[in-house]
């Protein structure tokens, strides 16, 4: 078994394991707040420890260009500077993913989790960068979706009709919690479908409603992809693709991840991933 860290033996990986395994979907999900939150804050005091007299839409507009690239960062400035109000609150992925599963189930649109959020509730916690959904959107959503989101969100209409079209992704900007939200939208595969099929409900939020999220089995093929699409040279990705496999492996449906595997061209990475998470020999 390749364990997740270099420092860590395989004896006492597998406690730690067992003890996750244990762990609720929320209680893990809480996890990944505080370390998200708790990196971020740190960030943004270096950035203002380092900068004579820092002013918070600077501070802001400098975190969302290294983090996010310029494209958003551009967006949120001129969103910033027509709310005269405006500053920053707590980088906290709640008060940014509730709003956005509010408008989807609102409108209608079908949407699960996936990303890193889905391999930390599945797997291992560990602090995530931005919220991943895929959804359904189509052009009739556009202007009801803007209506409800444009108020706390950077949200470019153009954009969202260009990644409708091409089956791509867009980012949304949480302008307080400075928190990305990446939406995907289906290609039509079939496996597409699958997911979409097999997607469950997860009580993810205490005194919130389940939310929908991928299985983990599909959430470690996309993972599979993204590492392959990557030149195999992605180590968070599959070290969180690991994480799901050892949590989730007395539960785990090999049969349908073998049957799928070849359609995605994983085949072979699913293998060495199963040698790598203990649940085959090598």
């Amino acid at each position: 078994m390749r364990t997740q860290s270099i420092d860590t033996t395989p004896e006492v990986e597998r406690l730690q394991v067992a003890r996750i395994r244990s762990f609720s979907p929320a209680r893990k999900f809480a996890s990944v707040r505080s370390w998200t939150y708790t990196l971020t804050s740190a960030n943004l005091h270096a950035m203002r420890s380092g900068t004579p007299e820092p002013n918070e839409r600077d501070i802001a507009v400098r975190f969302v260009t290294r983090e996010y690239g310029k494209a958003l960062a551009t967006d949120f400035q001129t969103a910033v500077e027509q709310r005269p109000a405006w500053t920053i609150q707590e980088h906290d992925l709640l008060v940014a993913m509730i709003p956005v599963i509010e408008a989807f189930e609102c409108l209608g649109i079908r949407y699960y989790l996936s990303g890193s959020i889905a391999c930390s509730a599945y797997g291992l916690p560990r602090g995530a960068q931005d919220i991943d959904f895929l959804a359904d959107i189509q052009l009739e959503h556009v202007c009801p979706l803007i209506d409800h989101l444009q108020a706390a969100y950077t949200i470019n209409a153009q954009a969202l009709r260009d990644a409708i079209a091409q089956r791509s992704v867009f980012s949304l900007l949480h302008l307080s919690s400075l928190v990305k939200v990446d939406v995907m939208l289906p290609r039509g595969t079939a496996f597409d479908s699958l997911v979409s099929q097999r997607a469950q409900q997860l009580s993810l939020i205490e005194g919130y409603q389940p939310i929908w999220i991928a299985s983990p089995e599909d959430v470690v093929l996309m993972r599979l992809e993204w590492y392959r699409d990557c030149g195999a040279n992605a180590d968070d990705q599959w070290n969180d693709m690991l994480g799901v496999l050892k949590v989730q492996a007395p539960s785990l449906d090999l049969t349908y991840l073998r049957h799928v595997a070849p359609t995605l061209n994983v085949s072979g990475l699913l293998e060495q991933a199963l040698i790598d998470a203990g649940i085959r020999e090598p």
